[in-house]
């Protein structure tokens, strides 16, 4: 069992606080709660690699993730919010800053950063506190591993981006109630969709959403149901959900 270092009661934003401990010894949610009402600014992950985490903002939660920091500029592209030419704008900066091989790589905040220059607050609100939904969702659901707390400074810009905790938590925990239920109608990461060729006479007229019209453009050549999720910038629950509705209306079918 691994050794847990608690917040000390008396700890204010400008220590540098540490939490660490197995998850199977601190609640997520009992971390969450402290950390709001004491109104602590930093990172909390779950995991070594490709950890997931949650930024919290005095107590607050501004953003989180599991994967690419990209996420969020893929999550606008997909859903219609940004046209490709003001997504490569963000990532040509990227490039700039660090080079090709390196740009998958960077701090989350300097990608909302510099999508927060391009893109209507409330729309890059909304996309943000979504993301952060579905990684603390994720967290609920991991069973093994070391969670951590690192205290350190937000951008200027994360205080209009603040979603309370006990909503962030609330949608959270509705997901892991549906989760078997959503997961059991498409099945794991690693299941490869295709586009049927012919659709149902009951399914027509057909109707989408730019986010199922750009899930219906993912799917096929050997992509995988992961795939199609980093590709789109969505967290596991949403990317299953919207799959499993195309599969239910009888528009993609599994490959393998």
């Amino acid at each position: 069992m691994s050794q847990t270092t608690l917040l000390p009661a008396d700890a204010g934003l400008g220590s540098a606080v540490t939490l660490s401990g197995a998850v199977e010894d601190l609640s997520v949610i009992e971390v969450l709660t402290l950390l709001e009402a004491r109104r602590h600014t930093g990172r909390l992950s779950l995991g070594d690699e490709s950890p997931l985490w949650l930024w919290i903002d005095d107590g607050a939660v501004v953003a989180g993730g599991g994967g690419s920091p990209l996420a969020p500029a893929r999550h606008l592209l997909a859903g219609g919010h940004i046209v490709a030419e003001e997504v490569e704008s963000v990532f040509d900066l990227l490039r700039r800053r660090h080079g090709d091989r390196v740009v998958d790589h960077v701090d989350p905040f300097e990608v909302i950063g510099a999508l927060d220059a391009v893109v209507a607050q409330p729309v890059l609100a909304t996309t943000l506190a979504a993301l952060a939904v579905s990684a603390a969702s994720e967290m609920l659901l991991v069973r093994s591993g070391t969670l951590t707390f690192a205290e350190a400074v937000s951008p200027p810009f994360a205080v209009r981006y603040r979603t309370p905790l006990v909503v962030v938590l609330e949608s959270a925990a509705s997901m892991v109630e549906r989760w078997a239920l959503v997961r059991s109608r498409v099945g794991d990461d690693s299941v490869v969709l295709r586009r049927v060729r012919r659709v149902r006479a009951d399914c027509a007229p057909l109707s989408f959403s730019a986010i199922e019209w750009a899930a219906l453009n993912e799917v096929g050549s050997n992509v995988t149901v992961g795939q199609v999720a980093r590709r789109l910038g969505l967290g596991r629950f949403d990317c299953y959900s919207l799959l499993g509705s195309l599969l239910e209306r009888g528009l993609v079918e599994r490959d393998r």
